[in-house]
This record gives C-alpha cells, sequence and structure tokens, in this order.
C-alpha cells in the first residue's frame, strides 16, 4: 500500500521540525563537555549557545522570505542542506 501524498509531506514536515529540535537539544548537551574541555566560563558558554540560537532565529526569518518569495517547496529543502553544512 502506497502512502498518499499528503501523508508524504506530513511525515517529512515533521522529520524536518523533528531535526530542528535534535539540534537545539545536541547544541545544550554537548556544552557541558566544550566548556571542560576548553575551559570555557559562564560568559563564553552563553555566548557560544546565544550565537546557535541567534544564527537559527536568522535562517528562520530568511527560511520565510524565501518562502514569499519562491512558495514553500524549495525553502525547506534549501534550510536542510545548509543546516547539514553548519
Amino acid at each position: 500500500m502506497s502512502m498518499q501524498k499528503r501523508h508524504q509531506l506530513v511525515l517529512m514536515a515533521f522529520m524536518a521540525i523533528f531535526i530542528c529540535y535534535m539540534d537545539t537539544v545536541a547544541i545544550s548537551v554537548a556544552i557541558i563537555p566544550m566548556v571542560e574541555t576548553y575551559g570555557w566560563d559562564m560568559s563564553t558558554q552563553g555566548l557560544v549557545l546565544s550565537s546557535f540560537f541567534v544564527g537559527y532565529l536568522l535562517t528562520q526569518i530568511v527560511g520565510g522570505r524565501l518562502a514569499d518569495r519562491y512558495g514553500g517547496c524549495p525553502p525547506p529543502a534549501f534550510n536542510r542542506q545548509i543546516g547539514c553544512i553548519k
């Protein structure tokens, strides 16, 4: 039995959101050994975490602008490719 297009779309959207939340959790967990390894103080730790979240925010804004201009399909695919490069 093949999936209908709408079910495929829902599954792909779910996976994209799931990956974004996994990134958020991963940086929050990974900061602990990075602090121990590099000897960062609280200020540096906050700078690293805030840089990640500001970058996340800016890509959401750019993705929204691209979706307004080109429609809803190309920006999520482009966002996933850029996300893999980070």
